[in-house]
């Protein structure tokens, strides 16, 4: 039997996957943004082993390259 505390946690994990794949597309797996100082401001480093992705900059937080 399982505890219905456990129970309810799962339900509510998997309503938290739903709403975020619910959200818009999900990130592949290898997949990584990392900041990097450029100038006065912080830009944005695509980094991924898939080849079409690979090492993208992505320009400032916000820019419609980054939010893409």
């Amino acid at each position: 039997m399982v505890s219905p505390h456990l129970e309810a946690e799962r339900n509510r994990l998997l309503q938290l996957i739903q709403a975020i794949r619910d959200s818009g597309g999900v990130a592949s797996t290898n997949l990584g943004i990392s900041p990097a100082l450029k100038g006065e401001y912080v830009c944005y480093k695509l980094s991924s082993k898939n080849p079409d992705f690979k090492n993208q900059h992505l320009d400032k937080a916000g820019s419609e390259k980054y939010r893409n």
